[in-house]
């Protein structure tokens, strides 16, 4: 019984001294920027206590002592008596969705950086867009893919000043990024002829447009009104 108690009080003793205390990043986060993570200590810090980062895709060790497993990809600096910092430089996804971890001595606090669309936005790079359009057995079909794009767009065609949503058609991922194809039908045009296609996508907080001519339906027309006008000509001399 004795036993038990103590060993009850030294194990309330040690979570009531954790003294270390991780905050992650409250900015937007970008790829191919740098991160940074903050440790605090709330004792001035001791020269005879180890420090240690953990992190990243596979939780590994980052940082110890000031000395990094990749100085080109991680830095700690001291920023105060009673903190470190430590920069991810050029941010990939493989750092991102991953716990991260501070310890001092034997204290420790851990985090997991969580991405959503609060502070994580990527857009499409423009060469990674595919833009299909065509008339099959006599319904219009519209389809459209994002690559490499976060968090999940919203997006919508204008037809003649109308709004109509795109519907997700197939969805995959990667580690964070999103690829989206989005499909609309219609038994009608969705465009004016000579006039282009105008797509619009909310993603996250930000709305990005994109314009894609389709010549092939009014190419047909445009022959049939030269034909036309051909032979107008022809009774007219």
């Amino acid at each position: 019984m004795t036993v038990t108690v103590i060993s009850i009080c030294v194990f309330l003793l040690h979570m009531a001294t954790t003294q270390v205390i991780l905050e992650l990043a409250d900015d937007m986060i970008e790829l191919g920027s740098d991160l940074k993570l903050k440790c605090t200590i709330l004792n001035d810090i001791a020269l005879d206590k180890s420090r240690e980062w953990r992190g990243g895709k596979d939780n590994k060790l980052l940082c110890y002592d000031s000395v990094t497993i990749d100085p080109q990809k991680y830095k700690e600096e001291r920023i105060s008596t009673t903190a470190y910092e430590l920069t991810v430089k050029k941010v990939s996804e493989n750092d991102l969705q991953c716990p991260y971890s501070c310890r001092f001595g034997f204290d420790i606090d851990e985090k997991f950086l969580d991405i959503n669309e609060k502070n994580f936005i990527h857009m499409p790079d423009k060469n990674a867009v595919h833009f299909d359009y065509k008339q099959q057995n006599g319904t219009f079909i519209l389809s459209f893919e994002l690559h490499k794009v976060f968090p999940k767009p919203v997006c919508n065609v204008i037809i003649n000043g109308v709004n109509r949503n795109l519907t997700v058609a197939d969805k995959s991922k990667s580690r964070v990024l999103l690829n989206v194809t989005y499909r609309l039908e219609s038994d009608k045009p969705l465009h004016n002829c000579w006039e282009p296609i105008n797509i619009t996508c909310l993603i996250g907080q930000k709305t990005h447009p994109f314009t894609v001519d389709h010549p092939f339906v009014c190419k047909r027309k445009r022959l049939f009104q030269e034909y036309e006008q051909a032979d107008i000509n022809r009774v007219e001399d």
